[in-house]
């Protein structure tokens, strides 16, 4: 069965994609994300760096070990959160 899926949904979809990985590029996420989305991603990103779940140089975000034994529940929860608060901010 076929599902288009919309421009959001697709960008959303490489995003969470991304935390597949043990490190990310910087720029790839600055080119998916929306400023408005960057805002909360930069928000949950001061959590997961004092939990040491993910490090960050310049140019990459880096999961821990333990970051990548989470990895899916990171994602899910980056994700979550990501479209809860901007479809919130979007609203008002």
């Amino acid at each position: 069965m076929f599902v288009e899926k919309s421009d959001y949904q697709q960008r959303l979809d490489k995003f969470s994609g991304l935390f597949q990985f043990p490190q990310i590029d910087k720029n790839i996420v600055k080119n998916i994300l929306t400023s408005e989305e960057m805002i909360v991603f930069e928000e949950l990103l001061f959590e997961l760096k004092e939990n040491n779940f993910i490090l960050e140089d310049k140019e990459h975000y880096k999961l821990t070990e333990d970051g990548l034994f989470w990895g899916n529940n990171i994602s899910r929860e980056i994700l979550t959160t990501v479209v809860e608060k901007t479809l919130g901010l979007i609203k008002k």
